[in-house]
């Protein structure tokens, strides 16, 4: 059996391999999505270090879109260097990594916890540690890099 890279999320099916089941990365690396890191974060950061806390902690499926929310700590989700902060969505048809809207900011941001009520499935609550929701500009921030508005 090979192993198979799945940075801090998986997916497992009972069904596949004629019902011995299967883990699987949400990732594509093929074009369009061109994932090329098995899911959120790497455990790097640009320079190379590892050790960088990276966890998901929440997920919340929006079955009529099939679209999975994802929560935790992470800067990254599908590319290595893709600027999605602690907030992603996995669209499971496309299987393409987006932001949520312009994204969340703040300090050490956290999503702990993603609700899509039953009774409005249209709606998705967050709750964590963060400052800022749907930024409208696109500043990126990283540690020892200058950041300006386009």
């Amino acid at each position: 059996d090979a192993q198979v890279v799945a940075h801090h999320i998986a997916l497992w099916d009972p069904a596949a391999a004629d019902g011995q089941g299967r883990w699987s990365a949400l990732c594509n690396p093929s074009p369009p999505t061109r994932c090329n890191q098995g899911g959120i974060g790497e455990g790097e950061d640009r320079s190379g270090d590892i050790g960088k806390l990276e966890y998901v902690f929440a997920l919340a499926l929006h079955e009529p879109t099939s679209r999975l929310f994802v929560g935790g700590i992470f800067e990254s989700a599908g590319q290595v260097f893709a600027p999605i902060q602690s907030l992603a969505v996995y669209d499971l048809k496309t299987m393409a990594w987006k932001r949520v809207g312009h994204g969340i900011s703040g300090p050490n941001v956290v999503i702990h916890s993603l609700i899509i009520p039953a009774n409005d499935p249209e709606k998705l609550y967050v709750a964590g540690s963060f400052q800022v929701v749907d930024k409208q500009n696109e500043d990126l921030f990283f540690t020892g890099q200058v950041s300006h508005s386009v």
